[in-house]
């Protein structure tokens, strides 16, 4: 494994190029080393909406935060931490959490789905309700 990522980083830079994750870490970067290109975008998208939060992983989570700021007045989130399918890519329910406590957000809940039969809806319900975090928390 340390031998193919060796040879993954090494064909990044002959051909000079950035993945998904490090064009995060670098963005998240600029953003912390100089706050007032942060500021500056917070002016020019004064309101961000991330649909499917649930699935956002540590260095995205630390690219909003960069992003919004402190008193994010504009900031919107869609999420359902019964939703993760990104576990594997650093996805955590706790992050929702921590959303939470960091900015004082407000939850809305939406139980009606439009989208499934109700069949499908039942059968996910009940799913749910098994979840080792339902019996964990």
């Amino acid at each position: 494994m340390k031998l193919l990522y060796g040879v993954y980083w090494r064909g990044l830079i002959e051909h000079n190029a950035l993945d998904f994750p490090l064009l995060i870490s670098l963005a998240c970067d600029l953003l912390n080393r100089f706050p007032m290109i942060a500021r500056h975008y917070r002016v020019v998208y004064p309101h961000i909406c991330v649909d499917e939060f649930q699935d956002t992983n540590v260095s995205q989570f630390e690219f909003l935060k960069a992003l919004v700021g402190t008193e994010p007045s504009g900031f919107f989130v869609v999420a359902d931490d019964d939703q993760i399918v990104y576990q594997w890519n650093g996805a955590s329910p706790e992050r929702l959490d921590e959303l939470r406590a960091m900015f004082n957000m407000t939850s809305l809940e939406l139980p009606q789905n439009y989208r499934c039969p109700t069949a499908i809806i039942d059968i996910a319900n009940k799913l749910i309700a098994c979840s080792l975090r339902n019996y964990l928390a």
